[in-house]
């Protein structure tokens, strides 16, 4: 808090960095197409399935001790492993082989377990981060409009991206008006 009354909570460095991370951790580019892109690659429904089963239960295997993992090494430590994390899916996406069927179906088991060990990793641990940061250096009371910001500027970006492929301006009080 100021001499003239809370800061804006945009002010923090860490509220910044938690909306910029939610919207490019979300940012994942097949998750409209999810499904089409692994059946593509040759897979079959069936194996699609086990794929979505494996990510799930990865992200609950993974939930209680990626809390853990934060206490011990850290929020931020833990996020900068969680982007790590999901880099390294994308890069399978990008390098595993079409021609052999058996070696693609497991390179995406790691792929989807990948992606499910970043969920649970970011799960928490980037909230609790900017949630911290607001409650030392701003008015807590302002949360919620920091929730609301992200997700205003998360669907901003999509719409606009699915409309002509621009970016929008991220800054406050003009997100609406870019699209």
């Amino acid at each position: 808090m100021t001499s003239h009354g809370p800061i804006s909570p945009y002010q923090i460095a860490n509220v910044r960095l938690f909306i910029t991370f939610r919207v490019l951790f979300n940012a994942r580019f097949y998750y409209p197409v999810f499904s089409i892109l692994f059946l593509d690659f040759g897979l079959t429904l069936s194996q699609f399935a086990i794929l979505n089963a494996v990510w799930a239960a990865t992200i609950v295997l993974c939930e209680v001790p990626s809390g853990a993992l934060a206490d011990t090494i850290g929020r931020r430590n833990l996020l900068v492993f969680a982007g790590s994390l999901m880099v390294t899916e994308i890069a399978i996406w990008a390098f595993v082989p079409r021609d052999n069927l058996s070696l693609l179906f497991w390179a995406f088991v790691i792929n989807r377990i990948l992606s499910g060990m970043a969920e649970a990793a970011a799960s928490g641990a980037d909230e609790a981060l900017a949630y911290d940061s607001l409650k030392q250096h701003g008015d807590i009371e302002q949360w919620g409009q920091v929730l609301e910001r992200q997700i205003q500027i998360q669907s901003a970006g999509f719409v606009c991206h699915c409309h002509d492929h621009r970016w929008p301006d991220l800054r406050p009080g003009v997100v609406a008006e870019s699209c």
